[in-house]
């Protein structure tokens, strides 16, 4: 399948790369990310695809990639559970020193 997509102020084509990497969705419809390409700007860009064939054989979805977002919302799960782990730790620290410092003044006060 050849795909081409130009511009909105010429008809300058943008350099269309393959995907680095291994990304599938299945969202509402399921498929995989096959190439990137970056546009310089926003605007209204026009995507051809010349000779498909049978209409319904192919799908194209365009938009920003997912991969950002998932490594993201991985990194931030990471990082809330590292903040209830040491606040776990530390909470376990003082209960610690505070029932200590108890039995010794408890101790203390025993004849």
């Amino acid at each position: 399948m050849q795909l081409s997509i130009t511009g909105p102020r010429n008809e300058r084509r943008l350099a269309i790369r393959p995907y680095s990497g291994s990304l599938t969705y299945s969202f509402h419809t399921a498929g995989s990310a096959v190439a990137t390409v970056t546009a310089p700007r926003a605007g209204d860009y026009l995507v051809r695809v010349p000779g498909v064939g049978a209409p319904g054989l192919y799908e194209i979805a365009i938009g920003e990639s997912v991969g950002g977002q998932i490594v993201a919302a991985i990194g931030g799960a990471f990082a809330i559970g590292g903040v209830f782990e040491i606040a776990g730790v530390a909470l376990l620290v003082v209960t610690g020193v505070r029932r200590s410092r108890r039995r010794a003044a408890a101790a203390r006060r025993e004849p």
